[in-house]
């Protein structure tokens, strides 16, 4: 069986992204911090910079980590 990939999608998340995003979808203000790193690290700044989220990373010399997931259906 081949699986080929239908669509891709990019985000960002992790506990402390998801409840900031969360707080601002009721109403409250919200600013995401943690560490980053990278090439991924640089990834994950411009992907809140396009949501429009408010943030304040520091960066760091290793790099952000990545998670990928996948989604069938068959």
């Amino acid at each position: 069986m081949v699986m080929q990939v239908k669509e891709v999608r990019n985000t960002v998340g992790r506990k402390g992204l998801n409840v900031s995003r969360v707080a601002e979808l009721l109403g409250e203000q919200a600013t995401a911090l943690g560490f980053v790193g990278g090439y991924n690290g640089s990834y994950v700044l411009d992907l809140l910079e396009k949501q429009g989220m408010k943030h304040q990373f520091t960066r760091i010399a290793a790099e952000t980590r990545s998670c990928i997931n996948i989604q069938t259906a068959y």
